[in-house]
């Protein structure tokens, strides 16, 4: 749906220069709510974005498996989460301030 020439509400986008798919929620032209991301390197996002950037609570599967579920703030992982490497099963579960685990 469109509002004043953007995309506000329920939609989906596929970028063709980047290869990726969002399904979710849009306002003002930005994802915005909930949605899915799915990135041309495999990578896929499932949570909340805010102002087109992931932010909130999220899983983020990457394209080698390993998986990120947890809080995140201005498309990084920050807040409380847990990070699974698929080959080895180590987990780095806990505090994760601008993408580094803390504690």
């Amino acid at each position: 749906m469109f509002v004043a020439n953007e995309l506000h509400g329920f939609g989906k986008s596929y970028n063709r220069e980047n290869n990726t798919l969002y399904v979710g929620m849009w306002v003002e032209d930005k994802w915005h709510g909930q949605g899915k991301l799915r990135c041309n390197n495999g990578d896929f996002y499932e949570g909340i974005f805010h102002e087109g950037k992931r932010h909130g609570r999220g899983k983020m599967t990457y394209s080698d498996g390993t998986v990120y579920e947890g809080d995140w703030h201005n498309d990084q992982k920050h807040g409380q989460g847990c990070l699974t490497h698929l080959r080895t099963n180590a987990r780095a579960n806990g505090l994760w301030q601008n993408d580094i685990f803390v504690e």
